[in-house]
């Protein structure tokens, strides 16, 4: 249960999941009412799931999330590892995790 609820409380992991979603978006396959209905929930929800969050630099969250995107498992992991106990890490995190590599 523990586990489970840290999942779920984890601003960041959140974050990501709802960044994910938007980022991962099926083209549309046509201009139908429905298919865009579809496009405009999808968009609508992670956006306003995101703005509940309330992440004090989103853009520089952005930046960060594409950068890790990009990044090999273990590069990641050990950033990762190195801001556990960091809600936000920024991009400057990344960036001089990197550097010191």
């Amino acid at each position: 249960y523990e586990l489970l609820k840290s999942h779920y409380t984890n601003k960041r992991l959140l974050a990501a999941h709802y960044l994910d979603k938007l980022l991962n978006m099926s083209r549309l396959k046509s201009n139908s009412p429905k298919d865009i209905r579809g496009f405009v929930d999808c968009i609508q929800a992670n956006v306003t799931s995101l703005s509940k969050i309330q992440i004090a630099d989103f853009r520089d969250f952005f930046l960060l999330h594409i950068s890790l995107r990009c990044l090999d498992f273990s590069t990641r992991k050990k950033f990762e590892e190195t801001f556990i106990s960091t809600t936000f890490p920024t991009l400057n995190n990344l960036v001089s995790h990197l550097e010191d590599q």
